[in-house]
Parts: C-alpha cells; structure tokens; sequence
C-alpha cells in the first residue's frame, strides 16, 4: 500500500480499469479486487492472477522526489544566454561593448 502501480488491472465484470500505471495503490481498491477474486470475478491483465503480488514502481515517491526536485526547483549555478550581438555573457552581467 503507497506504492505506485506499474501495471493496470481491470476486473471483469465490469471491465473498468480500477488501477492504472502510476496510480496510488492504497488498501481499499486491493481489497476490492481480491474480494472481487473470491466472487468469481477475473483479472485478465494482472501479472499475477491471484494478485498475491503486484507490479510496481521501483522507487518509492519520496525517494524519486528527493532525487528529482531539487534539479526542477533550483535554478543553473549560471546561465549563460547570446544577446543580440552574438556576445555570451553570464545572468546578471553586462555585456562589454
């Protein structure tokens, strides 16, 4: 539970997708599904049928916002930008004349 699902699983019937890849497992949509297996209802595309075991994201959510916000949030130590007179000059300098 928490975990990001990898794979989709649609129970038939109905045939409506209950999890999609990158969905937010959480304990009541898998209870759904394994009391749905009890009842006779069938998974087709679920890796395992018996859903002891399901497909996810190997990283943990925070673990890959550790990894991938501080690249999106924090601006290039510098930038380095062409004017108009095809001079390169850093942010936040003047370009000599």
């Amino acid at each position: 539970m928490g975990r990001i699902a990898a794979e989709q699983l649609t129970p038939y019937p109905p045939g409506i997708p209950a999890v999609v890849p990158g969905e937010r497992l959480d304990g009541e949509v898998l209870d759904y599904l394994r009391s749905g297996l009890h009842a006779g209802m069938a998974v087709p595309d679920a890796s395992e049928s018996r859903l002891e075991r399901v497909r996810v994201v190997a990283l943990r959510v925070k673990a890959l916002e550790r990894i991938l916000l501080p690249a999106l949030i924090e601006p290039p130590s510098v930038v380095r930008f062409a004017s108009v007179t095809g001079r390169v000059a850093a942010q936040g300098q003047r370009e000599e004349r």
